[in-house]
């Protein structure tokens, strides 16, 4: 059976996230474990040879802030995050008389609810740069410098039943290419795939782009891949309660 913490990790390990805390610093290995999935991890404790521990441990890592204080004073460094670990009691390897203390750790965990209860829609990112490919490179910075902070950026190229849980909202972005990464894959397991998520209760929203309005490819990969694009297309026609049709973008005002 998994423990607690195993439990917690494997939860984190679905989504990327912008902020996360790690309110009981100890030796370091939470904080160094949400700095793979965090764009920027803060992390609290009042000894020193907590703060001396983790700073050997996360030392290679550039997206830690490590602080010296009770983390009941985390709000005064963050205003906003998404994801947060407390894993209470004494430091292991130190003094086991220094505990965490019920009065600031629920009055920590009353801050934190209040700080996190914005929820922001996610970002399904399904491109895969591992071809390297520098002009995608060049699209794929552009889009998240336009998204901005108003999502939560996930990046899963092939499996979208990894990635989404109920009472969330997604934007997958997009279809094609996730496609294009499963095309070794016969159109039944696709489509299973997407039915099996539109089961949960959630908002997705799908992006595909028409490639049937064009000449047909010469080279059968490519005819695969427009072929799979239009059955695809009519699998979420069925699955999804509206769709829109897009022919111009619009620029942002």
């Amino acid at each position: 059976m998994e423990s607690m913490m195993e439990f917690v990790h494997q939860r984190i390990k679905k989504h990327k996230y912008q902020n996360g805390i790690d309110f009981t610093m100890g030796n370091g290995h939470d904080t160094l474990f949400l700095s793979d999935y965090c764009h920027h991890v803060y992390s609290y404790d009042i000894q020193s040879l907590a703060l001396n521990n983790t700073k050997e441990l996360v030392k290679r890592k550039k997206n830690i802030t490590l602080f010296l204080k009770s983390h009941e004073y985390f709000d005064e460094d963050v205003r906003d995050f998404e994801v947060g670990i407390f894993n209470l009691g004494y430091l292991p390897g130190g003094n086991h008389e220094c505990v965490t203390q019920y009065e600031t750790t629920l009055k920590t965990i009353k801050k934190a609810l209040e700080l996190s209860t914005h929820k922001k829609p996610y970002y399904v990112a399904t491109y895969d740069n591992s071809y390297n490919d520098s002009s995608m490179q060049e699209r794929i910075d552009k889009h998240i410098i336009e998204r901005s902070d108003d999502f939560l950026s996930i990046e899963e190229p092939k499996d979208l039943t990894k990635v989404i849980d109920k009472n969330n909202t997604y934007l997958v972005d997009c279809v094609s290419m996730w496609l294009f990464n499963n095309l070794e894959n016969k159109e039944e397991t696709l489509k299973i795939q997407l039915q099996e998520i539109c089961k949960i209760d959630a908002n997705i929203i799908f992006i595909l782009n028409d490639v049937s309005c064009g000449i047909i490819p010469f080279d059968k990969e490519s005819r695969r891949f427009v072929d799979f694009s239009g059955l695809i297309g009519q699998e979420l026609v069925k699955l999804c309660d509206e769709v829109y049709e897009v022919k111009y973008g619009f620029e942002r005002s």
